[in-house]
């Protein structure tokens, strides 16, 4: 195993054990931070490193990093800081060949708004994000800023919405 494998499959391990909590859970949680050690390491890793954890993450694997990058859009808001729109990015291309590249699509409508919210161009984002995932997710990420129309890439689509928590943060939420 490569040297992500291994965090990425201890994290696996503690996974059953918050995976009902966690999408609540506050921001950033512990979880949160060790998923962030493991996607900043991703994104700075050699091709045949990052491809070796794209193959480590199977299908059925996958949850936790497509909670993360939603939970990521609302921790970028909350912080006002870009650099959580990469690391769910991140997330979002660690997914590797997944069979329906399209789960992701929730995640990349809140990562999408929040990065616009900032200010921050979303498809330089999303490109860079690309630019470390698979064929398959690469795709994904190119064609949500690019062939998506735009009324297609908005919060509403999608069924979130922007509230203000106890302290006045802004943050997603899930309509209904």
């Amino acid at each position: 195993m490569s040297d992500l494998t291994n965090p990425w499959h201890d994290l696996m391990a503690g996974w059953p054990k918050i995976e009902v909590g966690y999408k609540t859970s506050p921001l950033p949680s512990a979880y949160d931070d060790a998923i962030t050690n493991l996607v900043r390491s991703f994104r700075r890793a050699a091709g045949t490193e990052r491809e070796a954890l794209q193959g480590a993450v199977q299908a059925e694997r996958a949850t936790p990093l497509l909670m993360y990058a939603e939970r990521m859009a609302s921790l970028a808001l909350k912080h006002k800081d870009a650099t959580r729109i990469l690391d769910g990015l991140a997330a979002v291309a660690m997914r590797g060949n997944t069979p329906d590249p399209h789960d992701s699509l929730y995640g990349l409508a809140l990562l999408y708004d929040s990065a616009r919210e900032l200010s921050q161009d979303a498809q330089l984002l999303f490109d860079a994000a690309a630019a470390v995932a698979s064929p398959t997710t690469a795709r994904t990420l190119l064609a949500f800023t690019r062939e998506r129309a735009p009324s297609d890439r908005t919060l509403r689509a999608f069924g979130f919405r922007k509230v203000h928590d106890s302290t006045r943060t802004l943050l997603y939420q899930e309509d209904g």
